[in-house]
């Protein structure tokens, strides 16, 4: 696809529960807080506040109160389960989810803003869309400063993908037609572990070996699949352009894998992309 910022993962065929909710906004759930500690570069970051008691079960048939499978307790699949406090359909533009189905021309006449080219820089504020080619619908923010296009929608015959960025120093904070637990440029690391609900599958890989290598996959079982990866990145910006990033997958009952990723850079995300194809 253009415009990919996604790195590749291999993924296998496997179940997934149904994506639901398209043209409603979903809450997201939340879970513990963990620490981005910097000195510990390459490595998962340390669980604030929490003993080193997150490990895998022995028996396949510890289950949490609600009946489903504990943290880290091995699944059918032989893997460690983790449930993910978050799901495609938690970011969605105006509703809309990846998993939707919605054609780039669908979703332009179903967002209610103006067209880029009417206002161009004439708009001191609000957001306006617009179609930068056959296949990718861009909205823009207006500013004094002019006008900042930083949240894509693309859809093509190898899949779709729903991009926010950061862009010198404005959000989609204020964006009510943009859903996401997660807010580039606003939200800190702490923050997006919570709403992702990853906490517990973060602390696993740091558990499993404390010098776990950098960009290493990291298998189990999610209520989405019987293998899901996780991979973590640490860099110091630079040429990378960020410090730490955080990409999560799985392969759905058709076969089609969803690819979350997020990139942080001096603690707040610079972007994130979720992606189905």
């Amino acid at each position: 696809m253009k415009k990919k910022f996604l790195t590749i993962i291999l993924a296998v065929s496997v179940s997934v529960s149904a994506i639901a909710g398209c043209g409603n906004a979903a809450e997201p759930a939340n879970s513990s807080s963990i620490v981005n500690d910097k000195s510990t570069a390459g490595t998962v970051p340390y669980v604030s506040s929490q003993e080193d008691s997150h490990t895998m079960a022995e028996s396949s048939e510890d289950v949490a109160a609600d009946g489903k499978p504990a943290q880290g307790s091995i699944g059918e699949s032989g893997l460690p389960y983790y449930e993910l406090g978050f799901s495609p359909e938690d970011f969605t533009i105006d509703g809309f989810n990846v998993y939707c189905g919605m054609t780039m021309d669908e979703m332009y006449d179903a967002i209610n803003l103006p067209e880029f080219d009417d206002v161009g820089n004439s708009v001191d504020d609000g957001w306006s869309k617009g179609k930068t080619n056959s296949d990718t619908l861009a909205f823009y923010l207006h500013t004094p400063e002019g006008a900042r296009n930083f949240v894509y929608y693309i859809t093509d015959e190898s899949g779709t993908e729903i991009q926010i960025l950061h862009y010198d120093g404005f959000t989609i904070a204020d964006a009510d037609f943009i859903q996401s637990p997660i807010i580039p440029g606003k939200t800190t690391f702490t923050e997006a572990i919570e709403a992702l609900g990853i906490r517990d599958l973060l602390e696993a890989m740091r558990i499993q070996d404390p010098s776990f290598e950098e960009g290493e996959k990291f298998e189990f079982e999610s209520q989405f699949s019987e293998n899901s990866y996780c991979r973590m990145y640490w860099h110091d910006g630079g040429s990378r352009g960020f410090s730490a990033r955080i990409i999560l997958s799985w392969n759905d009952e058709n076969g089609q894998k969803f690819v979350f990723d997020v990139a942080f850079e001096n603690d707040v995300p610079s972007w994130v992309v979720i992606g189905l194809s």
